[in-house]
């Protein structure tokens, strides 16, 4: 049998002893075309000789990078406060890991504070935290995971704070201090998973992450911590506050946390009806509707439209 000539996007090996060579093929047939295939068991010449592949982790390790039969789940959300109960977006992505770094990025990406640097006569957008910092947490996230586990990935966007979670408890002795203060050997959980990610460059050093992460959040002034639980390990990026270009202004900060759930509602939805509201934040409707009262009387918003039907213009 015969598969014909290799092509840029498809690669052959004649056995698993040419790994590392074939991780290197893939990942930069990923990088350049977003798709691709690789065979073991095919001369170059495209003739099928054969492999007898013993390591089922190796074929696991590829569905879970590239494949679609087993995807992996990621969990996604926009918090109105930093506690985890009033949500304003919520969506579950079911992919492989490949696309899922992709997915959870662009996600975060989309729905954080972004400003704008003139030099000259260029413009230049610059998210409140760093592309490399996010970049870096997320794929260490996903190398080190236990998959077939009790919980899924998960990443909470907040007012505050950004938390990323990755299924399985901390994998090393060590603790993340020790990596960031001392050379220490990386202890890998999925070592063919890291070593595809580092190939394709989605992690930037291999065995690396904690110093790398650190350094790149001490660059940019941003602070973060971790919580090492039972059945997981997050990693919290602390957003950094707002601050106004003129120091006279006083920001208005007397609203309690249904008010601020609300408003953050009506940013998102201003046409929003008190039902709805109490819906989303798990209140009465008197509650919302007390909250709409405290809110307009305060100058945050103001009703446009008819009373049955109304929608609410931000002010604040």
């Amino acid at each position: 049998m015969n598969l014909g000539k290799e092509t840029e996007t498809l690669e052959f090996k004649k056995t698993t002893g040419e790994m590392k060579e074939a991780m290197v093929s893939i990942s930069s047939i990923l990088n350049k075309h977003g798709i691709g295939t690789l065979y073991f068991g095919v001369k170059p010449s495209g003739d099928v000789i054969g492999q007898d592949v013993s390591e089922l982790s190796l074929r696991d390790a590829g569905e879970i990078l590239f494949g679609n039969t087993r995807p992996v789940s990621l969990k996604a959300g926009i918090f109105a406060t930093d506690e985890k109960l009033t949500f304003l977006d919520m969506k579950l992505f079911e992919d492989n890991i490949y696309n899922l770094l992709n997915i959870a990025e662009e996600y975060i990406l989309k729905n954080i504070r972004w400003r704008s640097e003139i030099t000259g006569t260029e413009r230049e957008e610059i998210p409140e935290i760093p592309v490399a910092v996010i970049r870096e947490v997320l794929a260490n996230s996903f190398a080190h995971a236990i998959y077939n586990g009790r919980t899924t990935h998960e990443i909470c966007i907040h007012p505050g704070m950004i938390t990323v979670y990755s299924p399985g408890e901390y994998a090393s002795k060590h603790k993340p201090e020790e990596y960031i203060k001392d050379n220490i050997e990386s202890e890998i959980r999925n070592a063919t998973i890291a070593k595809i990610l580092y190939l394709s460059k989605s992690i930037e050093q291999f065995g690396s992450g904690f110093k790398r992460t650190n350094s790149l959040c001490n660059d940019a002034g941003i602070k973060y911590s971790y919580e090492n639980r039972e059945n997981g390990f997050k990693f919290v990026i602390y957003r950094p506050e707002l601050q106004s270009d003129i120091p006279s202004v006083t920001l208005d900060v007397a609203l309690n946390g249904t008010e601020m759930a609300v408003l953050a509602i009506l940013k998102q939805k201003p046409d929003s009806s008190r039902d709805e509201i109490a819906d989303k934040i798990s209140k009465t409707v008197r509650t919302v509707q007390r909250a709409l009262d405290s809110l307009r009387d305060k100058g945050y918003i103001r009703r446009v439209g008819s009373k049955q039907n109304p929608v609410w213009e931000i002010l604040k």
